[in-house]
């Protein structure tokens, strides 16, 4: 009885050393670490995302949080994680994600599904608006990400996807099966908006998967497609490894070459719900679609899936009925094994 007396007591000890003045009233470590444990309380996660203690305005958004009483107020209802993106376990978040200012803010859901985001920096009153809003179910977003096309919840979606994927991956070994269904969840989100980050991992997984004709594909999309500034100093290590395992020279299949008939299409017609932009393969090389992503989920583009051969013609058909006296602006991405590998195309009108 007195050793099990003696047990509890330093249970209770340990439990109440985690929560004296000097502990900090948020989790660190890793993004798996702290993701099982919201899973195991069954409690979502409030994550900021930034560097180490060298991030001064991480620094400041927490003390500001203290002294708001929000970590008292919010502890039973959430998980509280500063995650710092230069821990090794944890820079894939910065990836996905594309951090273009410091600190972001996350809510993720027990399952560790991203729920509501904000980038930027924010007041305490600011993050107790954000916890408040996500526990109504009303869940707020930020303005249209910078280094994204899609709309917040369709880059919400686009995200929660790699988030899985990422995470299944890491832990699939070489297991085929397993290997194919994390594909899927990747090629869906390139589906939604292709970006360095998706295609990258695509190129991975095919490697795993001992396809190198699609895994040199996916590698030269993912150089192709990342633009110069910004994002070349988020993907520096991974651009270097790309770049060193593939030639990015002229191939057989960069000989096709799209040309459309017009990139952008100004409605008069509002009543219409079918739109074709039409194209010819300039090229010297069968021409293949590979995938073709909206803007909008309201917009569904749909084609060929067959190669083009040489001075043939294909077509891509978008189905789209706009919403009564609206404008709109709809984009969509062609990505092919092109030369001009991505093509915009622009859906505009003023019903």
């Amino acid at each position: 009885m007195r050793k099990y007396f003696f047990s509890i007591l330093l249970i209770g000890l340990g439990c109440y050393a985690c929560h004296t003045d000097n502990q900090p009233p948020y989790y660190e470590g890793t993004f798996q670490t702290v993701s099982e444990i919201a899973r195991q309380q069954n409690k979502p996660i409030w994550m900021i995302l930034g560097g180490g203690k060298q991030c001064k305005a991480c620094e400041q958004l927490l003390e500001n949080m203290t002294e708001d009483n929000i970590f008292q107020d919010y502890r039973k209802d959430y998980i509280f994680y500063r995650c710092n993106v230069e821990h090794p376990a944890n820079t894939f978040l910065k990836y996905i994600f594309i951090m273009e200012s410091i600190p972001n803010s996350y809510i993720l859901s027990p399952e560790g599904k991203m729920i509501s985001f904000y980038a930027g920096r924010l007041k305490a009153t600011e993050i107790r608006q954000l916890l408040e809003a996500a526990q109504a179910g009303h869940p707020l977003y930020p303005p249209r990400h910078s280094q994204f096309k899609s709309e917040p919840k369709t880059l919400l979606q686009l995200q929660n996807l790699l988030l899985t994927a990422y995470t299944a991956y890491r832990e699939s070994g070489e297991d085929p099966t397993k290997l194919d269904r994390i594909q899927a969840l990747v090629q869906e989100s390139i589906d939604m908006e292709p970006y360095f980050y998706n295609l990258y991992l695509a190129s991975k997984i095919c490697q795993k998967l001992n396809d190198p004709i699609r895994a040199e594909q996916y590698a030269e999309e993912a150089l192709h497609i990342c633009p110069n500034g910004f994002q070349t100093i988020i993907y520096r290590p991974l651009i270097a490894e790309l770049q060193q395992l593939y030639s990015t020279g002229d191939s057989l299949q960069a000989h096709a070459r799209i040309t459309f008939e017009q990139q952008q299409l100004q409605l008069r017609d509002g009543t219409a719900d079918r739109y074709t932009f039409r194209f010819k393969n300039t090229g010297s090389q069968p021409l293949l679609l590979k995938h073709v992503s909206s803007s909008c989920s309201c917009a569904k583009p749909i084609w060929s899936r067959h190669p083009i051969l040489p001075g043939e013609k294909g077509e891509i058909i978008i189905h789209y009925h706009p919403d009564e006296n609206k404008a709109f602006n709809k984009t969509f991405w062609v990505v092919s094994n092109a030369v001009n590998k991505l093509e915009q195309l622009t859906l505009k009108g003023n019903h």
